[in-house]
């Protein structure tokens, strides 16, 4: 039986990175005793479609894609495998996947998750355009971050304890520094799993180049614009919809030009107000994982925010202006056109959806998870 590793995250940790890394060098890592499966694995080198399985996302599919990768993992012979997905930590909010992760361990094999965690205020910066991509919602910084961000990372104990809800599982939380983005995080990862490589023998594997870049102040105004327009001009009303609304939207903003600046909402008095709130949920992780205290791992990024100042897109600077007017009218033009030609589509097909309870089963889950983003964001 396998000892199964699953990187679950958390976003904007490093998580394309890591996934790019491992999907390039799968079959080198096979080498050394670790599985990578091709079960559910794109070619990004991520396994979001299996853990969307087990979650529910793709329920027919769940039980028929966990026995492939149990006989892939039984055809391998590795005693070590290595799962990647911020779903496997996502989709636990559906009894599916737990139930999915018992199986594996009622098989015999054992599960560590693996988290890597950062400074809340950081992370919160990151995951603003992350989220309004993924979710095609808007809502501004301020709400964003105290109804819907600090409240679910304030502890990341929280987190942890959500993932023991599979079972015996173990958990293991990394710190996500500017030390370990310089080495490659993916080395920390790995050696989490118990397998370390030296610096001569990383010479051999493909790194990835820039994957997953945010974007800067100005793209991240043209974004929440855009969809904000897009909502005006009659938003989005199946769930079917906006998932591949949001593949469109994913590829679009990739290709946004680079800015030079960060986007930066919070001020240093900001920062240091969120890091005293989550400071004693901090240590008591930073003691229990690390072994060391939690400003002395992240002592760096604490020197780095102090002088680092405000920068959000200005409305007033006629340059600005100009490369978001352009950046909004690229990805709404793109958004709108797609969005119309599903319609059409629908209607060649005579598309009938099916239904729950008289209501269409496509209608009725788009009403649930923007009610679950009024909730949560306010948008």
């Amino acid at each position: 039986m396998a000892v199964i590793h699953i990187h679950a995250g958390l976003p904007k940790t490093g998580s394309s990175a890591i996934q790019a890394f491992l999907g390039a060098n799968a079959q080198r890592l096979g080498t050394s005793g670790l599985l990578v499966p091709a079960t559910g694995r794109d070619e990004a080198g991520h396994h979001h479609h299996l853990f969307q399985s087990f979650g529910g996302l793709h329920p027919f599919r769940a039980k028929a894609l966990c026995s492939e990768l149990e006989c892939e993992i039984a055809a391998s012979r590795h005693g070590v495998v290595l799962l990647l997905s911020e779903f496997a930590y996502l989709c636990l909010r559906w009894w599916l996947a737990a139930r999915t992760y018992r199986r594996l361990m009622r098989a015999g094999h054992r599960l560590i998750f693996h988290l890597f965690v950062r400074p809340q205020a950081d992370l919160a910066v990151s995951l603003y355009p992350e989220v309004m991509r993924n979710l095609l919602t808007a809502p501004d910084f301020t709400t964003f971050l105290s109804r819907g961000v600090l409240p679910e990372i304030g502890d990341y104990g929280r987190l942890a304890r959500r993932l023991g809800t599979a079972g015996a599982v173990e958990v293991r939380l990394l710190p996500y520094t500017l030390a370990a983005r310089r080495d490659g995080v993916w080395w920390s990862l790995l050696a989490s799993a118990g397998l370390s490589v030296g610096r001569h023998d990383r010479l051999v594997f493909i790194e990835p180049g820039d994957v997953n870049r945010s974007p800067g102040p100005v793209g991240t105004a043209a974004l929440a614009t855009a969809i904000r327009q897009l909502e005006r001009r009659g938003g989005i009303r199946r769930i079917g919809e906006r998932l591949d609304l949001r593949r469109v939207a994913l590829d679009v903003v990739r290709e946004f030009p680079a800015e030079t600046r960060r986007y930066q909402p919070l001020s240093a008095s900001d920062r240091e107000q969120i890091g005293r709130e989550c400071a004693a949920a901090n240590e008591a992780i930073a003691a229990r994982h690390f072994g060391q205290p939690w400003h002395e791992i992240f002592n760096e990024e604490a020197a780095a925010n102090t002088s680092r100042p405000v920068d959000v897109f200005d409305p007033a600077n006629p340059r600005e202006t100009e490369l978001h007017d352009m950046l909004v009218a690229r990805l709404l033009d793109v958004l709108v056109q797609r969005r119309d030609a599903l319609a059409r589509g629908r209607a060649r097909r005579r598309y009938r959806a099916k239904r729950l309870a008289g209501a269409q089963f496509d209608h009725l889950a788009e009403a649930m998870l923007r009610q679950m983003l009024r909730r949560r964001f306010g948008a």
